[in-house]
């Protein structure tokens, strides 16, 4: 019966002469005794401690601690506010920036039974990032993610977005040729965009005029020639000649357009006095021989 429950009674310090008299318990037990909760004990200003009369010392019990004054009666008593708490469940609060106690300790307030999230917090939608300490994924308040970024004026964004700035960027729409799908004949051209371009052209090719295109490009650019004739012997016929050509075509100097017909710029006549014996086998024209008489 050492231990004296505290926490719901408040008794008043009697000297222990008084209870010589037979009359104590009678005229002071008469009076009602006033029950109070341990949460105002620390309110309570200079309350008799109690101890039980074979105590030769009081002992902090239920987190008391008890004093005397000089003529050995007990006068005040200080209430150990951490001790209290630890005895009725509470624990060392470690809220953060953004959460508040949840069920503080009546003696002391650095105590309770937990942590809850302050109001007001928000989540942070994509392409943000929480400023500060979270509780339960929120935040006071919230940035765009540094790590987004910037698309040109030859892109867009992709994935979330926040200030202008995307997750990704990706080449318009128009920048969709490349060496895979722009093949040969054709090349790609234009405006370029991380190695995308706006054009896939065919090669510029050569005039075919006046004589026509010799070789076009393979499809689909087969209205483009890869080679013109340098001439029109494609449409000339060459009229060639035992005897050589006198005149070559004017857009084919290759071919002959007018061969000479006998050997006669090759020979020369002789004059005969009594008339020509014999001709130029190839020319007819000249005479080779002279009559000797007449």
């Amino acid at each position: 019966m050492r231990n004296l429950l505290l926490s719901t009674v408040t008794l008043v310090a009697v000297p222990v002469a008084s209870f010589a008299s037979s009359n104590f318990f009678a005229d002071n037990l008469t009076t009602p005794i006033e029950l109070k909760s341990i949460s105002q004990l620390n309110k309570a200003y200079k309350t008799a401690g109690v101890c039980f009369l074979t105590d030769s010392d009081c002992h902090p019990v239920g987190g008391f601690s008890f004093s005397s004054n000089s003529d050995g009666t007990n006068e005040t008593f200080d209430l150990d506010t951490i001790a209290q708490c630890l005895n009725e469940g509470f624990s060392k609060l470690n809220c953060n920036s953004v959460q508040e106690a949840e069920g503080v300790c009546p003696y002391n307030s650095a105590y309770g039974r937990g942590c809850k999230c302050s109001p007001g917090l928000i989540s942070c939608s994509a392409g943000q990032v929480g400023v500060g300490e979270s509780c339960d994924g929120k935040y006071a308040s919230c940035k765009c993610d540094p790590n987004l970024k910037a698309c040109s004026s030859k892109e867009v964004g992709q994935g979330a977005s926040c200030g202008g700035r995307y997750e990704s960027c990706v080449c318009k729409s128009e920048y969709q040729y490349t060496s895979s799908n722009c093949t040969y004949p054709r090349s790609v051209s234009g405006d370029e965009c991380s190695g995308k371009y706006t054009n896939c052209v065919c090669p510029t090719g050569v005039s075919s005029t006046p004589y026509g295109c010799e070789e076009y490009y393979p499809a689909p650019c087969s209205s483009v020639c890869k080679i013109a004739y340098p001439d029109n012997c494609h449409k000339r016929t060459d009229n060639t000649s035992t005897y050589g050509c006198m005149k070559y075509w004017d857009d084919c100097k290759s071919k002959c357009e007018t061969p000479y017909k006998d050997n006669c710029r090759n020979h020369t006549a002789v004059t005969c006095q009594y008339g020509c014996a014999s001709y130029f086998a190839d020319c007819q024209s000249k005479c080779e021989k002279c009559k000797t008489d007449n």
